[in-house]
């Protein structure tokens, strides 16, 4: 019996795009979890991605935060709660549309992001110095070209009666499709 010269030739998944996507997503999550272990105030990365976008757009929409962000609404209200049951973001009634909250950061928001946006950029050099800086722009690019493809079959696939991998379509999840006009926000890996 032979041996593979390569220990990762034995698993047959590593060389599976789905599979390191996954493994960088859980590297970077723990990575995030180690610097803000400890804190009185813990912020997951989706937390720090959502106190980023509120800094930079006050007074945005929760249903505008949602599509900056690109999350399902139920997925961003349960952050947003805990964000403000830790009283790091506020809800606030808009004048104009009453059915609408503004979101804005307290006091203690502004704290904490500063905390993150000097944590993401240090975060990034240190997980990604194998890279060039020509590398991190073209794996950004290739990403943010895998979830546009994604996206269109899924929605496709919504439309369609044609399952996504078994999935029966009408429980298939459906990506919200990016905001045209929105900008490229840098958020913090979940």
């Amino acid at each position: 019996m032979t041996r593979p010269s390569d220990p990762q030739d034995v698993t047959p998944v590593r060389h599976l795009v789905g599979y390191q996507l996954r493994r960088a997503h859980t590297l970077f999550a723990l990575h995030w979890q180690l610097r803000f272990r400890g804190k009185q105030i813990r912020v997951t990365p989706m937390q720090g991605g959502m106190l980023m976008t509120i800094e930079k757009f006050p007074g945005l929409t929760q249903t505008a935060l949602a599509k900056q962000m690109e999350v399902e609404g139920p997925t961003l209200l349960e952050a947003l709660d805990r964000l403000q049951q830790n009283g790091l973001v506020r809800r606030v009634r808009r004048a104009e549309d009453r059915r609408a909250y503004a979101l804005e950061l307290t006091d203690l928001g502004r704290e904490i992001i500063e905390d993150v946006k000097h944590f993401v950029p240090e975060r990034e050099e240190e997980l990604l110095a194998d890279l060039s800086v020509e590398e991190r722009e073209t794996l950004i690019s290739l990403l943010q070209r895998i979830v546009r493809r994604s996206q269109s079959v899924l929605a496709a696939a919504a439309q369609s009666s044609t399952p996504v991998a078994g999935t029966p379509v009408a429980d298939a999840p459906v990506a919200e499709a990016p905001v045209a006009d929105a900008p490229v926000i840098a958020t913090p890996a979940e």
